[in-house]
């Protein structure tokens, strides 16, 4: 088989999306290790690129199972049709046959979402991950990295290495592959990584990324702004449209307690440790007195046991737990 040669410097001339739709077709019968350093490099080059390739990925992965819809089989058909004997495989009519394929995405997309289609929802190859109030529960991925979904959270997985939080809190420990960066998206943010340990919270208009391991960045989803890059120890926080970092290191670990079943407060009002607390415990915590929300606690406690909570609070602040039939009220103590 003739595989033709590619540089760096040609397929950044190329558009982003042609050069992406190359690297899929190599890939689909296998990358050089030559090829391997050439796509790390060309996906270093911008976050397009990184954009470009996930959507060729998703193209591939809805093209490759599609069946049943006349139009799609035949895009399908000549898009993954052999080469003829006696001709090079990745002449450019292969990558126009790629090409096509993306367009023929495009319409899967129409087809599925827009005017005169079902409407919104998940796409075929989408899958739906989600957590019942009170339950933090770990799912593996395709591409061997977890997922930990706190309580009452959701998210929708598109293709291997692509991931929506919907709502409430995730945490990743993402399988290094420098070839398929893995991508968060949350709100109109989108998190990258390669191979990292990070958690994603949305959350009253907050987003929130805690980054323990690796590197990840931080950008618009529609990729109109420079992303922001994150060190271990940082976190990200945007709200209200402004985005600040921050490095508060060790205490990462404090931050993502919830996934042992730990929750982690630093000077919080009782409210707001109410709050938490009440995510994990059918038993909530319930305070009626304004002076007795706006105590400050600090401390590690235990998720799901409300009773337990209120009573390590008493030891710390005048304030007596009151239990009733369905409720814990933490009342001042006189």
């Amino acid at each position: 088989m003739i595989r033709e040669a590619l540089t760096l410097e040609r397929l950044n001339a190329m558009e982003p999306g042609e050069a992406a739709a190359w690297f899929v077709a190599r890939r689909a019968e296998g990358l050089t290790a030559a090829e391997e350093e050439l796509l790390s490099a060309w996906l270093a080059a911008g976050e397009d690129h990184v954009r470009a390739l996930d959507r060729a990925d998703r193209a591939w992965g809805w093209f490759a199972g599609a069946e049943g819809h006349e139009v799609l089989d035949a895009i399908r058909a000549h898009a993954l049709a052999p080469a003829r004997r006696g001709r090079a495989s990745w002449r450019p009519a292969a990558a126009a046959a790629l090409l096509l394929l993306l367009v023929g995405a495009s319409l899967m997309l129409w087809l599925f979402r827009g005017p005169g289609g079902p409407g919104p929802g998940p796409r075929p190859a989408d899958v739906i991950y989600a957590s019942a109030p009170g339950e933090v529960r770990e799912f593996r991925l395709p591409d061997g990295s977890t997922m930990t979904l706190d309580s009452g959270s959701r998210a929708v997985g598109h293709g291997e290495r692509s991931v929506e939080l919907a709502r409430g809190r995730a945490f990743f420990a993402v399988a290094a592959n420098p070839s398929r960066p893995f991508e968060v998206t949350a709100g109109d943010r989108s998190v990258i990584a390669l191979g990292t340990r990070f958690d994603v919270a949305l959350a009253a208009g907050t987003l929130t990324v805690n980054l323990l391991e690796g590197r990840v960045t931080v950008g618009p989803s529609d990729g109109g702004a420079a992303p922001v890059t994150l060190e271990p120890g940082q976190r990200f926080v945007e709200q209200g449209g402004r985005a600040t970092v921050r490095t508060i290191g060790a205490g990462l670990e404090s931050a993502t307690g919830w996934t042992r079943g730990l929750l982690h407060f630093d000077d919080a009002t009782l409210a707001e440790a109410a709050a938490q607390i009440n995510l994990y415990s059918r038993e909530p915590i319930v305070i009626r007195d304004p002076e007795v929300a706006a105590m400050r606690i600090s401390g590690e406690f235990r998720a799901g046991d409300a009773m337990r909570f209120a009573a390590a609070v008493a030891e710390l602040r005048p304030v007596r737990p009151v239990r009733r039939a369905d409720e814990v009220e933490l009342v001042a103590a006189r």
